[in-house]
């Protein structure tokens, strides 16, 4: 076979591994899509969507030096997209390192000025090294770009009252009861020494 044409040959299998791999994900056989996955690397290591998967395979099972691994092999792979950016900066958010995760939400947002969970990501990790108005900022624009989901609002307020700015946090809040009232209650809840969560969660890209 030409080379070009054992090229072709290696991606289309690779590509048949791939959605087999998705295939078996949704139907909850978590073995066997690894091994699809990791098939379909074996054919093109630069495969970076069955990269990704293995990544986030591997962060499902809990393995999160293992997936950061991988995650960083798939923005190797392929560095103009933004969400395997995102999806590093994420996994390293979740391993307590915010500064490193600041720099891959960074690189997301360089590629896609919009993606609303590359913005959130940055607030809390710029939250998180104490550079509130930076966090603030990065938060707004989210909450710009995604005006009904509750998670910017939320942090957004908290961040707002940590500058010790309570009056903008509550009327931050107040917005916030008007599309999602459970949560907004939930928040003055934590605000007031209840331990419930007042932060709802969110996944990758």
């Amino acid at each position: 076979m030409p080379p070009f044409a054992a090229g072709w040959h290696d991606r289309g299998v690779a590509r048949a591994w791939l959605w087999t791999g998705r295939l078996a994900r949704l139907c909850g056989a978590v073995g066997w899509s690894r091994r699809c996955f990791w098939r379909a690397v074996q054919r093109c290591p630069g495969a970076a969507v069955a990269l990704a998967s293995l990544a986030h395979e591997r962060a499902a099972a809990g393995q999160g030096r293992a997936a950061r691994g991988w995650q960083r092999r798939a923005v190797a792979a392929a560095p103009q997209v933004a969400a395997h950016h995102y999806n590093l900066g994420y996994l390293l958010e979740q391993a307590g390192r915010p500064a490193a995760a600041e720099a891959a939400f960074r690189q997301a947002l360089q590629r896609a000025p919009a993606l609303d969970l590359a913005w959130y990501g940055l607030g809390l990790v710029l939250q998180r090294q104490g550079r509130l108005a930076e966090a603030r900022a990065a938060l707004t624009e989210n909450t710009r770009l995604q005006p009904f989901s509750p998670h910017g609002w939320v942090a957004l307020a908290t961040v707002c009252r940590e500058q010790g700015q309570q009056a903008e946090a509550d009327r931050l809040v107040a917005h916030l009861h008007g599309f999602e009232p459970q949560v907004a209650r939930r928040l003055r809840q934590a605000w007031h020494g209840d331990t419930a969560q007042a932060v709802p969660g969110r996944g990758a890209a």
